[in-house]
């Protein structure tokens, strides 16, 4: 050749896939677009991807390789009208908040908003402390709404519908005992 840069069209599919809103606060207030196809038909090999809505340029993405019958997971970028702001429950002077030395209580709430013009169901995750020693127990006292689902790696997840310009409110309270000579380190 003569060293330019040329595509050559192999070859084209579809993947059907489940379409996502996810709000995870902790890593930002601004909500995310997900697809997800499983069981994909065809080997991907590793290279660079532009992702699409309805059309338009979204994102831009390196794909690593995925086998046939492999799961694939894509984010196609922000949704900057959805919102999620996580706060910590600061205790009220004269309750029954559960702390001293050896026993901690703690908690958070999460707001989630729509401010699209359409409904919209989001998929709020956030995690609470697991314990990686026996001598040490997180119980969680309070989850308002329940979770949707709850995982072994304390992932919590809850499916909101929003109406538009709907907020919601999640409550979280947990309490960990641990040797009162010991020191807990979150990670």
């Amino acid at each position: 050749g003569d060293n330019r840069q040329g595509e050559f069209l192999l070859g084209e599919f579809e993947l059907k896939s489940d379409v996502s809103i996810i709000a995870a606060p902790v890593l930002s207030k601004e909500a995310w677009i997900m697809a997800e196809s499983k069981n994909i038909p065809v080997t991907i090999l590793p290279g660079t991807a532009e992702l699409s809505v309805d059309g338009t340029l979204s994102a831009k993405t390196s794909l690593a390789e995925r086998g046939e019958g492999g799961d694939l997971l894509l984010t196609f970028g922000k949704i900057p009208l959805i919102k999620s702001v996580k706060e910590k429950i600061v205790p009220k002077e004269g309750s029954t908040w559960w702390s001293g030395k050896g026993r901690v209580g703690d908690g958070y709430t999460i707001e989630v908003t729509n401010g699209l013009g359409k409904a919209a169901t989001v998929l709020l995750k956030d995690r609470v402390p697991v314990s990686a020693q026996e001598k040490i127990t997180v119980e969680i006292e309070k989850t308002e709404p329940s979770p949707t689902e709850r995982d072994e790696k304390g992932i919590l997840t809850w499916k909101l519908a929003l109406s538009p310009g709907e907020t919601k409110r999640v409550e979280v309270i947990y309490k960990m005992q641990y040797p009162s000579d010991e020191t807990v380190i979150f990670r």
